[in-house]
């Protein structure tokens, strides 16, 4: 796909298979040749959140550190929010807020207070 030696998400038949997210930035098929190489190596590791953990995860951060994160970053807080065993106690997590949320907040409030 595109020239680039990378992974992608694949049906049985090895066709290429449409992601499913409410996030724009994460709504592509495919991961560049550097996370690619990243996640072959081990340095990366690859997970999900579903769309209920990832609102929830924006739900909390809103609460508790008063910051509206985008839905992509949001992914990440999901992830680590309902993965606790995967982590030590006191073991630094560095997550990286790539985007506002304030894009996001039409979605967001549709999914928590309906159309």
């Amino acid at each position: 796909l595109h020239g680039a030696l990378m992974q992608l998400l694949q049906d049985e038949h090895g066709q290429v298979k449409p992601s499913k997210t409410r996030a724009a930035g994460l709504n592509y098929p495919g991961r560049g040749p550097e996370i690619s190489h990243l996640c072959e190596i081990g340095r990366v590791k690859a997970c999900y959140a579903f769309d209920r953990e990832v609102f929830e995860a924006v739900r909390i951060t809103c609460k508790a550190e008063g910051l509206l994160p985008a839905l992509e970053t949001a992914h990440a807080l999901a992830y680590v929010l309902n993965h606790p065993e995967e982590f030590s106690r006191g073991e630094v997590v560095v997550i990286n807020f790539s985007g506002r949320g304030d894009k996001d907040l039409e979605m967001i409030m549709r999914y928590f207070y309906g159309d």
